[in-house]
């Protein structure tokens, strides 16, 4: 990709590839690899433990958030 890149005068290879390629082909080829990951990261309901979750990422952000306070101050 990068020496058409250059061939073409593009600034960089990302030019390139958003202009001549078929993005949707690119993600539709690496659908059953990309599947498994999908499905891990994304939860798939709201149950007690995911707002559990987010509720203990809360506080600790509200938490760093009074340390750095206490440090400048």
């Amino acid at each position: 990709m990068k020496a058409i890149s250059i061939l073409l005068g593009h600034s960089s290879e990302i030019i390139t590839f958003e202009n001549y390629t078929d993005k949707n082909e690119i993600i539709y080829d690496c659908l059953e690899e990309l599947e498994p990951f999908i499905e891990s990261v994304v939860p798939k309901k709201n149950t007690e433990e995911n707002i559990a979750d987010c509720t203990d990422i809360e506080i600790d952000i509200i938490m760093q958030d009074v340390f750095d306070n206490i440090m400048v101050a």
